[in-house]
């Protein structure tokens, strides 16, 4: 017979998220119960249980690729190497420069 998984408080799946992703809240879990979106759960009557395996892929699951710019972050696609995304820059920097005396 296998040893049955030890499930864990919302407490400590907090600790856990915090410990090993460095975010998580008691309310942000309550939050994602009701709502949806969050990691899988259990209940034991009125107690909410957590088993480690499943909060473990339900981060891995929502963590994204690493980025190296916010623009690449938007589109969620990583720039290729050298390439800028966004509005290009009309005219040099002292074009875009109000003359003196307007305001």
């Amino acid at each position: 017979m296998s040893e049955p998984k030890k499930l864990i408080t919302p407490e400590k799946a907090v600790e856990l998220l915090r410990e090993r992703y460095g975010f998580g809240s008691v309310a942000s879990l309550a939050k994602w119960r009701t709502t949806g979106g969050g990691p899988r759960f259990r209940k034991l009557d009125r107690f909410v249980l957590y088993d480690s395996d499943d909060l473990i892929a339900w981060a891995e699951a929502k963590i994204s690729q690493p980025f190296s710019s916010t623009s690449e972050a938007e589109s969620g696609r990583p720039c290729a190497e050298g390439h800028r995304r966004g509005r290009p820059r009309k005219g040099t920097q002292e074009e875009r420069q109000e003359p003196a005396g307007t305001a």
